[in-house]
């Protein structure tokens, strides 16, 4: 699925510890361009928080989710989670530090599912 909008707020980035060790998260907030528009929370995890820092606001995104909803004690939650973007219509490349651990994967973790 794909979600255009323009970025309006990066959320501070979270550093967490799961089974898998380090992960790291990053919420920003993009609003679409639509009749009515709407203001949504998008989630960016491992190699993708770096490059997210990189653009700034008021940039134009196009960016492909997943959208998936967890049972937590009896309730549901939504997470809207990128895996790709372009920012402008050009791909934004920064590098990875090949050895930075914060950027595992915490699909097994033991934090709640929002």
């Amino acid at each position: 699925m794909n979600i255009k909008g323009k970025l309006i707020l990066k959320l501070t980035p979270e550093v967490g510890e799961g089974k898998n060790g380090q992960w790291t998260k990053q919420v920003v907030i993009i609003e679409t361009a639509e009749t009515y528009p709407k203001k949504v929370a998008i989630e960016f995890w491992k190699d993708e928080v770096i490059k997210i820092q990189a653009v700034p606001i008021g940039q134009e995104l196009s960016i492909d989710i997943n959208i998936e909803s967890r049972e937590y004690q009896g309730k549901w939650y939504n997470q809207v989670k990128a895996w790709r973007f372009t920012a402008n219509g050009q791909a934004v490349n920064v590098e990875t530090p090949k050895n930075d651990k914060s950027f595992i994967d915490n699909e097994n973790s033991d934090t709640a599912p929002f």
